[in-house]
This record gives structure tokens, C-alpha cells and sequence, in this order.
């Protein structure tokens, strides 16, 4: 064995033991107690070091007396570590460290990311100047370690273009770069950062990284890949960031707004981050497995966006690196696993649970609405005693002498109304021709008086179709159980109620049926003899696209897929585009007709046959002012249910009651049980307080106490990589035994702590950051430190990083003068290669028009199995999962989408005619075209490069009439000249070059 040294350097475990250790052993020899071998676990300090025979695995300050040692360096293959069929293979470098390491005393300590995080000293740096905040004296500090000085500060032009491009991801106007230059109070830099922290942009741009992680989309995603309506959510998170919402309060708010005390519809709204999965729709699929799914999907996006753990890999056994085990993962799935939800997506539109999420200019014209309403009931409440005085005079005239055969009793503006009564045998139902087709998707109720002679199974009314589809409506008695149904496919697009008591046979009762056309089993209500009955939901996935969706001819006691029914019904009515109110569907069922009600003394009438008398008198007999007085409240009520189904609805979380049980299930498949699970916390991390409520709320608090040790370090390191293009942990998904060491330790813990101590404030801690000189630095790579610091780990330069897809369209089209600067709204649909959605899924993709076609990228419709072609190519994340980690690639195929994609080349063109058009020399022009590209003047070499250019350009299009027509036809509302047709050509050909070039495509 090789002798070690006492003198050397001491030895870090945690930078310099257990990534060895994590790579090499801790797969065998960890967490996991299914696979771990000679239970011996090189993760935990006591089982390590405890005794042994013939050794302990580590044996303090004594290699030659440690089992590890000794396996590291055998050379039977049966007694190697690793062993050869793992593949794994220590370093020569890798055995010495592990052998000097335990002669120092192989001192331990508990993995950094779990251990909350501690405010360091500032360090105390040799250069005083440099510094201008906290930051810079971790970061100089090691550069001085290194003998490495840091780079010079960047141009003002570059600063600001690299701030509002950080900050707003959109360039500096020229107004913006000139007003900066010219400042030269000393607080400059700051006003600027102030001054784009505060605009509108700044939450569009940060929404767009919180979009990624929240997995955001506007479709499900599987096969089907149907539309859903999440807007408001992402709206919502654009106005917490451009409010500065506090962090913490961000966070409770969107894992748990509705279990706060008197949530308002925004903390509602703020749910949808776990509604934001994917979900699957398909017919055949098991719920249970996909209500497991689904609640995989939050946990492991929830644990990744605020712990940065892999806690996914404990699904299925205990976690082979992290000291995280299955059930405490299955406590976890707890939290998340009780939102009543069907387990399977509805095909076109949100799924359960879902709730109207009308905008501020809605809900100002819902209370305008409502106030309407309110209006025209108080008007018609202060004509009680003239309508009691007219309906007295009326009932003195002898009314009940008339024909009120075809009157049917009430009149509440019915569509169609059967009054005789109708029989169904066994053998025989009756298709009733006459009657208008039901909108099966929209609003609509059915009233009738049935007397049913079996309550057995069997059809009372159904309109399916004859189809394995089965689209229409079903009323049928199941087993004493009357069932209403909505079908729009069977059985993957059902609604259905069903009474919780039975009905008994040979005995008359008044049903009425309504549907609020929500498309969901919360919409449709059954009503017995007037009373709301009390139902279960047996489906509750039913969703059709069509605007009007009819079923077949109604028929009574018969259905083309249910065995007939027994028995009669009469006064059957049929309403189309209504829903009934609870006090319609009470006077309905009075059983007495009007010239009955009016042969009865009024002091013999019932509350609810003066009530059914007097609505028939309102629509029938009154007075022209006083039908008016009813007329204006229906129109009310009509005006504010229309704009009410208008209304934009959004996914949102929920709570069982009771809440669902939870079980671990045995290597992580949904029907294989293991024992019932509590909800909690894995131990590693903080303890959760006792007085925390047992849910969502409780875990959302717990997170951003200040005590967790991971949370605030997570966010700050993202925040870090969205600025500097890495973070602080170069695996921001991965903060555990796995992950990257941090580059600056104790840097990141003074943010951390920053963050928590100054209230979670997003804006101080992002000030800090782009206000230190660190973040100030030129991004020139200096020859002395290029071999020395390749990856700019010790942050010796600014980085200089490629700009993102959806900066780079926003950036063209910004420059271009076409961006549309609206905040909010449904998502739009710019270009897109023709017919793409058609060949790859059954949905036709609308192009929009005007400025649906130059909105900013983050209101782009998002297709999640077809993420918009451009921003896929320029590495933009799929919305599949959770993603946190930036992609960066170089392809040919990006360069190409630049250079010609539509909408790049639309805003080239749009840029070309507003230069060309501005008046003053070439030159000027074409520093006005290079300034508005870059935000810098070009030099004189440049300007003549650019001048050579143009001039090149219009010499080659002199030849080439095809090329000066193509280039021309994106020339957006031009009124041009044929003498200077070659000269706009040109000018659109230069401004596509200034859009591609490096410096464009990169912050600087």
C-alpha cells in the first residue's frame, strides 16, 4: 500500500470524498435497502465506521485496518470494489484521495444541500476598489486564490442592452440606449435597473422561465393532445412577478391558494401550476393508474421547481443516492393525490375541477351584469301589490270558463311541451318526431311528470345515437337509481348523475332535469318532485368541440343501447338554451293546472300554486307595463348567463372530503398496494412544524419558512443561471448526492439567506445580482485566462451567451417596430409551416391575423406534442415535464429558421423599410440599422463593410427580377416606386444579415 502524507492539504468531504463515494459505491451501498449489498451503507457515518469483521469499512485515521482500502485495491476480481460488472473503475488519483483522506481522520459531514443554509462573513479581499456589493467580494476572493484578476467593466451601450435583455428579455430602444448614455448621475445604473425591474416586460420575460418548470401549455398532451384554457394561470404569474409578489407568498399561493382562509379568485387561479401536467384522454386508459400519474407529475415538478431533488427516482424503491425513501415519497404523492379529478382528460376543454376565471374587465362587466339584474328584480319586487291588484281583477273576470288546452298549465317560455300522457311497455316506446333536437353540449332542462311501473333497468328518455358513440342524452332507471347522462362519446366523453336514493315504483313524481352546458357532472342537477335530489357522480369526462351538438330523435321508454322501460309520462317540456332555476323547477312541479288552481279558494292555495298562478298570469294576462317589468328581468338574466358562459375557466386545485387514502405501491405501479401512507416530509430535511395544517397548505408553508435548507438556495441558483447562463450548481434539477458541488459555497448561502431575510423579494435579490461588478464585467475572454478558466467557473468574465429562441423573435420583432407590447390574454397563433398539425395529430392549426401575428413568444399557442417549430429548433423546452435546466445547442437547421423562417424574415423586411424609409444619408441610415440591431455604433471598418454590402446588394439584385419580387412581397404595406425597387430589396437583404449577426443573436 502507497504511503500517505499527514502534511497535506486537509481534505473536504463534501468537495472532495462523497462525489467518489456518490459515483462509485453509494448505488450498492446506499439509501436503498433492496439493493444494497452486505448492509453496509457508505452514505451514513455510523454504519461506515461501525465495527467489523474482519474490518470496519473505514477505520478513522488507520487505511491499512479500513475493508474499503484494502477492496479498492485487490486485484481478485471477486473481492475488487467497484466490482467489474458495474463498470465502474476508481482513478489512481480517486484511491489516493479516499486513502489520505481516512489517515486525516476521515472526518464526515451531512451533504451540503441539507443543511440550512448560515449567513458567511463577507470575505476580505486584497483589492478595496473593485467590489460594489457583496457578490464581488465572494467572487474576487477566489479569483485571488487563483492569481487571477477580474475582466475590465463592459461599454454603457453593452451594459444596457445586456440589462433590459436580462431583465425584460426584449433589446433597449434607441430612446432607452441614448437616455442611458446621456445620464450621467452617478446613480445611472441603478435608476436603469429600477426602471426595468418596474416595467410590464419584466414580468412577461420572467414568466416565461416559470412557464418551463410549470410545464405550461395550451393542450394535454398523449394522443389526443386537446385543447385546454390555462391563460388566466399564465396571466396570473406575469402579474405576481410584475407586482414583485413576495416569494414565499408566490409559492403558497400556487401550491395552495384555495385552502387559505377566503382564498379570492386570484389565489384560485394561482393553483393551476399542479393542473398544468399533461393528461390523457384516450378511451381505454385505467383511472386509477392515471390519477397516480397525475399525481406523480406534481410531486416530482414540486420537488424539483422548490427542493431541486430527483425525488421521482424513489417511485419505485428506496432513492439509491439520496437519503430518501419510498414511503416517504408515497407521503408526499399524499399531498397531491386528493384533487377530485376523473383520471381521465375530457377531449376539448378543461377537466375537473375547473372554475370561471373572468379578467378584471370581466368581472367589472359581471358586476355591471349582476347590477342589471338586481335592478330588474327590485323593480319587479316594488310592483307586488300592483300585480296582486291586477291578478285579482283577472281572476274576478272568470278565467277558469277559458281554453287553456293549449297552454299547458304555466308557460316558462318551454320549447316544446307534450301534455298527454304517454305509456312505454316492455316492447314498445314512442319516438316523439315533433320535437326539436337537444343541444346536448349547451344549456338545456327537461320537466315531466312520470309514474314509473318498474324502477328496474330501463330507457325513460333518450336521444343516442344509434353509433358506438352513442352521442345524446340518457334518462334511465338503473337498479331503483334514476340516472341522468350527457354522451358525447361512450364512454371516454360521459356526464352522469345518478339519485344516492331509489325511486319507488308506482308512484307519481315530478322530474326535471337541468344542464348549465359546462359539460360536466357539477353542471347538471336532477330534481325530484321540485327538490334538489341527492346524486353521485358516476362519470364526469364528458367534452365536445362542436358548438351545437345534437343527439338523435328524443324517444320515450326506449333506447337503441338500453333495454326499454315500463310505464307513464305526460306535461313533458323541453328547453332549449335554458337552465331552470331550483324556483322553476319547484313551481313546475305542482301538479294542478291553471283552471284547477283557479277553481280553489286563494286562501286554499299553496305558496307554490299562487307562485305557478302567477307566473302564468306575468307571461299571459297582465297588463303590458306589468309583463314588461318580467320581460326585463328575463332579458337581464338572459344577458348575464350568455356573458357568463362566455367567460374564460381555468384549471385549479381542490380538495377531496374525505381525503383520499394513499398507499405505497410496490415498485411503482398503481394496482400493486403496499401499506397506507400518512402525509409528511422526508426526515432529511426540516421537520415539519406541528401546528402546520395537514395539506397542501401545511407542505407550501414548510417550504418557505425560512428553516428548509434547500428552497431558497434552489431559487436564488436559478435566478443566478437566468443572469449568468449557469448557475451557482451547475444541475439546478439536481441538488443532491449526484449533483454538482456548487462553484461559490459560500456565495450561494449569502444569497440564500439574503432572499429569505429581506422577505423573498425577487427584485432585491436580482438588483443585487446585475448590480455588482461581477455582472458588470466585459465578456472579451482574455488570453491569460481562456486555459485557465474555460468554463468561466470563477466568473473571471461576463458571459456571452446565445440568446433563446423566443428572445430572439421577440428581439427581431421589437426591432423591427412590429411587436405588439399587450400584457395578457387567450394564446395566439403567428405563423407556422402549413398543414404541420395536420399530418402530425387530427387538429387544423388557424393562423392568426393582425396582431395575434407579432405578440410577444410567451402568448404563443403551445401545442405540447408539437412545441411551435421555431422556438423547437432554437432549443426552447417541450413542456413534456418539468424543465429547469436552459438547452443550448449549434445546428444548422437554427440558422436556417433566421435567416428565413416567416416571422424572422417579416420583421427583416418590416426593419429594411423602416430604415430605408428614414430619412438622411446611407450612412446615417446604416448606423441607425446597426444601433437599432446592437444598441452600439458601428466603427468605421464596420460602416464600410456595411456600406460595400449594400452596394453588393443591389448590384446582384440589378440581375435577378425573381429575387427583388420575393424579397418585395415581405415588405409589409409598401408603397414603392419601381425606380427604387432594386435599393429596397437590398435594404430588406441587409437588415436580414443585421438580425444574424453574432453580436444579434448573442446578449452582446
Amino acid at each position: 500500500m502507497h504511503a500517505v502524507s499527514l502534511t497535506a492539504e486537509p481534505l473536504d468531504f463534501n468537495r472532495d470524498i462523497r462525489p467518489i463515494l456518490a459515483d462509485n459505491c453509494i448505488q450498492c451501498h446506499g439509501p436503498d435497502a433492496a439493493k444494497r449489498e452486505a448492509n453496509l451503507r457508505l452514505d451514513v457515518e455510523e454504519n461506515a465506521k461501525k465495527p467489523a469483521q474482519p474490518r470496519p469499512a473505514i477505520a478513522p485515521g488507520s487505511p491499512e485496518e479500513s475493508e474499503l482500502i484494502r477492496r479498492i485495491y485487490h486485484t481478485d476480481p471477486d473481492d475488487l470494489m467497484p466490482p467489474p460488472e458495474s463498470n465502474k473503475q476508481l482513478s489512481k488519483q480517486e484511491k489516493e484521495t479516499l486513502k489520505q483522506w481516512i489517515l486525516q481522520g476521515a472526518e464526515w459531514d451531512t451533504h451540503w444541500a441539507f443543511t440550512p443554509p448560515t449567513r458567511p462573513e463577507i470575505p476580505i479581499t486584497q483589492d478595496l476598489e473593485w467590489p460594489r456589493n457583496e457578490i464581488d467580494s465572494f467572487v474576487l476572493k477566489r479569483l485571488e486564490q487563483e492569481g487571477i484578476a477580474p475582466s475590465s467593466e463592459a461599454t454603457r451601450a453593452t451594459l444596457i442592452r445586456r440589462l433590459s435583455l436580462d431583465l425584460t428579455g426584449l433589446p433597449p430602444s434607441l430612446r432607452d440606449v441614448d437616455a442611458f448614455l446621456s445620464d450621467a448621475r452617478p446613480d445611472a445604473y441603478e435608476r436603469a435597473v429600477d426602471r426595468l425591474l418596474q416595467s410590464p416586460e419584466y414580468g412577461e420575460h420572467m414568466a416565461w422561465q416559470w412557464l418551463d418548470a410549470a410545464r405550461y401549455a395550451d393542450t394535454d398532451g398523449y394522443q389526443n393532445d386537446g385543447p385546454r384554457e390555462m391563460w388566466r394561470w399564465r396571466d396570473w404569474v406575469i402579474q405576481a412577478y410584475n407586482t414583485n409578489l413576495p416569494f414565499d407568498q408566490f409559492t403558497i399561493e400556487q401550491l395552495a391558494g384555495d385552502l387559505l382562509p377566503h382564498p379570492t379568485l386570484d389565489q384560485v387561479i394561482a393553483t393551476g401550476f399542479n393542473r398544468n401536467h399533461r393528461y390523457n384522454s384516450e378511451s381505454g386508459l385505467v383511472f386509477e393508474e392515471f390519477l397516480l400519474e397525475n399525481a406523480v407529475d406534481r410531486v416530482d415538478t414540486t420537488s424539483t421547481v422548490w427542493m431541486g431533488l430527483t425525488m421521482g427516482c424513489a417511485r419505485c424503491h428506496d432513492h439509491k443516492y439520496d437519503p430518501i425513501s419510498q414511503e416517504e415519497y408515497y407521503q408526499l404523492i399524499a399531498y397531491f393525490n386528493n384533487v377530485p379529478e376523473s383520471g381521465r382528460a375530457i377531449k376539448f376543454g378543461n377537466s375537473e375541477p375547473w372554475i370561471k376565471a373572468p379578467t378584471r374587465a370581466q368581472q367589472r362587466e359581471l358586476r355591471s351584469l349582476e347590477n342589471e339584474v338586481k335592478k330588474a328584480k327590485t323593480n319587479l319586487a316594488a310592483a307586488t301589490h300592483r300585480i296582486k291588484s291586477a291578478q285579482e281583477r283577472w281572476e274576478e273576470s272568470n278565467p277558469s270558463s277559458k281554453d287553456f288546452s293549449s297552454l299547458l298549465s304555466e308557460g316558462l317560455n318551454f320549447q316544446y311541451a307534450i301534455e298527454k300522457p304517454l305509456t312505454a311497455t316492455r316492447s314498445a316506446g314512442h319516438k316523439l318526431e315533433k320535437i326539436p333536437h337537444l343541444i346536448c353540449n349547451g344549456r338545456f332542462s327537461l320537466a315531466f311528470q312520470l309514474l314509473p311501473e318498474t324502477v328496474e333497468s330501463g330507457a325513460v328518455l333518450s336521444s343516442e345515437n344509434k353509433g358506438t358513440g352513442r352521442n345524446g342524452i340518457l334518462v334511465e332507471f338503473k337498479d331503483g337509481h334514476l340516472r341522468f347522462h350527457i354522451i358525447s362519446r361512450w364512454i371516454a366523453g360521459v356526464a352522469t348523475l345518478e339519485t344516492a336514493d331509489s325511486v319507488p315504483p308506482n308512484k307519481p313524481v315530478h322530474v326535471t332535469l337541468t344542464n348549465d352546458g359546462s359539460q360536466r357532472a357539477k353542471g347538471m342537477q336532477i330534481y325530484l318532485n321540485g327538490k334538489p335530489a341527492a346524486t353521485r357522480t358516476l362519470h364526469n369526462s364528458n367534452s365536445n368541440k362542436s358548438p351545437e351538438q345534437f343527439g338523435d330523435v328524443l324517444q320515450f321508454g326506449a333506447s337503441p343501447h338500453v333495454p326499454s322501460w315500463q310505464g307513464q309520462i305526460r306535461d313533458l317540456r323541453i328547453y332549449n338554451y335554458r337552465t331552470l332555476s331550483a324556483h322553476e323547477a319547484n313551481i313546475l312541479s305542482v301538479e294542478q293546472t291553471i283552471p284547477q288552481i283557479l277553481n280553489l279558494n286563494p286562501d286554499e292555495r299553496s305558496e307554490l300554486q299562487q307562485a305557478k298562478l302567477q307566473a302564468y298570469f306575468l307571461e299571459h294576462e297582465a297588463p303590458i307595463a306589468l309583463k314588461k317589468l318580467r320581460e326585463n328581468l328575463f332579458k337581464a338574466e338572459a344577458r348575464l348567463v350568455e356573458f357568463e358562459d362566455s367567460l374564460p375557466t381555468t384549471m385549479v386545485m381542490e380538495e377531496r372530503n374525505p381525503p383520499k387514502e394513499t398507499h405505497i405501491r410496490k415498485r411503482g405501479v398503481y394496482h400493486q398496494k403496499g401499506p397506507a401512507v400518512q402525509r409528511g416530509v422526508p426526515k432529511t430535511l426540516s421537520r415539519m412544524p406541528d401546528h402546520y395544517p395537514k395539506n397542501r397548505l401545511g407542505f407550501a408553508r414548510w417550504l418557505v419558512n425560512g428553516e428548509h435548507p434547500l428552497t431558497a438556495r434552489v431559487v436564488v441558483n436559478r435566478y443566478w443561471q437566468q443572469i449568468f447562463g449557469r448557475g451557482l450548481v451547475d444541475t439546478p434539477e439536481d441538488f443532491g448526492i449526484q449533483g454538482s458541488l456548487p462553484s461559490h459555497p459560500e456565495l450561494l448561502d449569502w444569497l440564500a439567506v439574503e432572499f429569505v431575510e429581506q422577505g423573498w423579494d425577487t427584485h432585491h435579490i436580482l438588483k443585487k445580482i446585475v448590480c455588482s461588478a461581477t455582472y458588470r464585467q466585459s465578456s472579451q475572454i482574455r488570453p491569460d485566462i481562456l486555459d485557465r478558466d474555460p468554463r468561466n467557473t470563477l466568473l473571471t468574465h461576463a458571459p456571452r451567451k446565445r440568446l433563446p429562441g423566443n428572445i430572439l423573435r421577440d428581439q427581431a420583432l421589437a426591432a423591427s417596430g412590429l411587436l405588439v407590447r399587450h400584457e395578457g390574454g387567450p394564446s395566439v397563433k403567428p405563423y407556422q409551416p402549413k398543414k404541420l398539425w395536420s399530418e402530425a395529430s387530427n387538429f387544423t392549426y388557424k393562423i392568426g391575423t393582425g396582431s395575434d401575428l407579432y405578440r410577444r413568444s410567451l402568448y404563443t399557442y403551445w401545442k405540447r406534442t408539437l412545441a411551435p417549430p421555431s422556438m423547437a429548433l432554437l432549443d426552447t423546452a417541450d413542456r413534456e415535464w418539468c424543465s429547469v435546466r436552459p438547452k443550448r445547442t449549434n445546428t444548422p437547421l437554427q440558422a436556417l429558421t433566421l435567416l428565413n423562417e416567416k416571422a424572422f424574415f417579416e420583421a427583416a423586411a418590416a426593419l429594411g423599410k423602416k430604415i430605408y424609409l428614414h430619412p438622411g444619408s446611407t450612412k446615417e441610415k446604416l448606423r441607425l440599422a446597426f444601433r437599432t440591431v446592437t444598441s452600439r455604433s458601428p466603427s468605421e471598418p464596420e460602416l464600410s463593410l456595411l456600406e460595400e454590402s449594400l452596394a453588393g446588394y443591389q448590384t446582384e439584385l440589378r440581375s435577378s427580377p425573381e429575387a427583388i419580387e420575393q424579397l418585395l412581397s415581405h415588405f409589409p404595406h409598401a408603397e414603392l416606386r419601381d425606380a427604387a425597387r432594386e435599393e429596397q430589396a437590398a435594404w430588406i437583404a441587409l437588415a436580414n444579415v443585421l438580425l444574424n449577426l453574432d453580436e444579434s443573436t448573442t446578449r452582446e
